[in-house]
């Protein structure tokens, strides 16, 4: 995410998949008292505030938060400083990572998967740092509108100045025209983990085009380099996109918006851990 101001007032899908979802995985979680907590992908910081702060409370633990985005790092450090989190900038899959030598209890990568281009050598990396008898836990949204819209505008010749590098963002599942929830599940196997929960679950919501298409332009990782006056034709594009991908009206200003849920716990067993 690359505007954390328009993603936070504009996120009523993923935050409906967080509200739903996040305490029914903590829930699934075994925990004991000094648990260490890694989020990576953390946005905003509005999901490790409301549901890991509370957690690490109770169970006496220490949050350790990685993100990509310097935008979303400040405006975590801004919104929801807390003595139990620690915000940092990294990449889980380069030396960026700032916490190479550190082992956890509990990693959590909540809508962030599907960003990751090599979402396998992520769970690897995971798995890798989790201690033996620690667990993952994951939402991965599956749908691939958001890559589509990346990779029309990236073969646009109006926006593909603003756009270039964008295939560096795409996921392999998206790219192979793949079934994310095969590929997520085969993924966490060849890393290492036990499965010890996974439900894939399809939704299609009624949705406003407007408002998607403010989502859409934050979770752009190329915005900065688009001119702010044009900011108004851009989303006007992506209204465009959303019609067509949709297949209503040029004229409409509502959609049904379908969209895929992998949402699951996988764990790092004591006796199969490398």
């Amino acid at each position: 995410m690359y505007d954390p101001e328009r993603y936070e007032t504009f996120k009523s899908g993923s935050k409906e998949a967080i509200v739903t979802h996040v305490p029914e995985l903590l829930a699934d979680m075994g925990w004991k008292i000094g648990d260490k907590i890694l989020d990576y992908g953390y946005g905003a910081g509005s999901t490790c505030i409301n549901y890991f702060v509370p957690m690490a409370q109770k169970y006496n633990s220490t949050i350790d938060a990685v993100d990509i985005s310097d935008a979303m790092i400040a405006y975590a450090k801004s919104h929801h400083p807390h003595l139990l989190v620690r915000y940092c900038h990294g990449d889980i899959n380069d030396a960026s990572f700032p916490f190479k030598q550190e082992k956890y209890d509990k990693i959590f990568g909540i809508c962030v998967l599907h960003y990751i281009k090599d979402y396998q050598k992520a769970l690897h990396r995971f798995y890798d740092i989790l201690n033996p008898d620690g667990e993952f836990g994951f939402i991965v949204y599956g749908e691939g509108i958001l890559f589509h819209t990346w990779e029309a505008l990236g073969k646009n010749p109006k926006w593909e100045l603003y756009m270039q590098g964008y295939e560096t963002y795409l996921p392999r599942w998206y790219e192979n025209k793949e079934d994310v929830g095969v590929c997520i599940r085969k993924s966490l196997l060849d890393a290492g983990f036990d499965i010890f929960g996974i439900k894939i679950e399809d939704k299609a919501l009624l949705n406003i085009i407007s408002t998607y298409a403010e989502v859409f332009m934050a979770l752009n990782p190329f915005l900065k380099k688009f001119p702010t006056e044009l900011f108004p034709e851009l989303k006007e594009e992506y209204h465009n996109m959303l019609r067509s991908y949709y297949n209503v009206t040029p004229d409409a200003t509502s959609m049904i918006l379908t969209h895929r849920l992998i949402v699951g716990v996988a764990k790092k067993l004591a006796y199969n851990a490398k």
